[in-house]
């Protein structure tokens, strides 16, 4: 970051004033804590990876045991330690899901509302913005017209009613 503003300081005039002050104050913040974020799913998806080696192995072990059984009580036995190893499985994935859902909602920056994208499209491109609006305002005064037509078009829905028409 601090090679980037240095390297940038022959570019000159407004947009460089602007350009170094957003890279010197948002954009270390956020590779910060992307970076803190990232290394924390890293270090949960690896214990992740390492629950999921031990359950395999288990698994291994207990369909072995099924698979040897000679009495039903033994394989009953093989069967409820299947069913709790499942159990454990589905407890430690929801949280893993949740330790890293967690390191999202606190770390990663936050989307901008839809009120704040609205103003962002005006203030970015005002042209665009007023002709979607005149688009949008054309949409509504035509479905407003469909539902409430003038009094005048109301006069015309009986046969022979409407004068200028044949």
């Amino acid at each position: 970051m601090k090679a980037l503003v240095s390297h940038s300081s022959s570019w000159e005039g407004e947009a460089a004033t602007a350009f170094r002050a957003s890279l010197s104050q948002d954009l270390p913040r956020y590779l910060g804590s992307a970076h803190t974020s990232l290394a924390e799913a890293a270090r949960r998806l690896t214990g992740w990876h390492d629950t999921l080696l031990a359950h395999r192995a288990l698994a291994a072990r207990y369909e072995s045991q099924a698979a040897a059984a000679k009495t039903p009580e033994a394989l009953s036995d093989a069967r409820r330690l299947a069913r709790e190893l499942a159990s454990e499985h589905g407890r430690a994935a929801r949280g893993v899901a949740k330790t890293l859902n967690a390191a999202v909602d606190r770390l990663a920056p936050k989307e901008p509302g839809f009120l704040a994208s609205v103003w962002h499209k005006i203030v970015g491109d005002p042209g665009d913005a007023l002709s979607n609006a005149s688009a949008i305002l054309g949409a509504l005064g035509a479905a407003v017209a469909l539902v409430a037509p003038p009094a005048a078009w109301r006069s015309c829905w009986s046969p022979g009613a409407c004068p200028w028409l044949p």
